[in-house]
């Protein structure tokens, strides 16, 4: 394999070619309940990796493994902003006038490549096994899907949400 022609990330990442989302663009993240030490640290990455303002865990930290949230996180665990909170503290801290996405196949769910999405959203992804509870689908303003043509119908909860959330950024670049 030729790696002549390569660059290092943090290089290409750095170089005129990076990409910028439209500066009114703000996204906010949300783990309601998740039981996996690795998704939350994986969420923590993406939402970095994103440009999110904070990522939210309604789980109780004291059931995990904080080194393995933070080794999966890798350096984003220092650069992202994340809280293990409540609803109630959520909700206040996120402004009002953000557009709520559950990420969940829901009776009124809109596919992915069907959903136009706002400039200022909150994404909220559910526990790995019983996916949002309907109160909190009641929260969010839109239910979006993402079609999976193959034998398995689901996804790791941080994967859907890696796809999620990087077809908003196709649609703000």
């Amino acid at each position: 394999m030729n790696h002549q022609n390569t660059i290092p990330a943090y290089q290409y990442f750095e170089a005129e070619k990076q990409h910028k989302l439209k500066t009114e663009t703000e996204v906010y993240i949300v783990g309601d309940d998740l039981r996996n030490p690795m998704n939350h640290g994986a969420l923590i990455r993406l939402a970095d990796n994103v440009g999110a303002k904070k990522v939210f865990f309604t789980s109780n930290p004291e059931r995990f493994s904080q080194t393995k949230i933070q080794k999966t996180a890798g350096s984003s665990n220092t650069h992202m902003p994340y809280e293990f909170t409540d609803w109630d503290n959520i909700k206040a801290q996120i402004p009002g006038d953000y557009s709520w996405y559950a990420v969940e196949t829901s009776a009124t769910a809109k596919s992915l490549y069907e959903t136009a999405f706002v400039d200022r959203c909150v994404f909220v992804v559910g526990n790995e096994t019983n996916g949002l509870s309907p109160d909190v689908l009641k929260l969010c303003q839109t239910h979006v899907y993402i079609p999976v043509p193959g034998h398995t119908k689901s996804l790791n909860v941080s994967h859907a949400a890696a796809v999620v959330l990087f077809e908003w950024v196709r649609q703000k670049l």
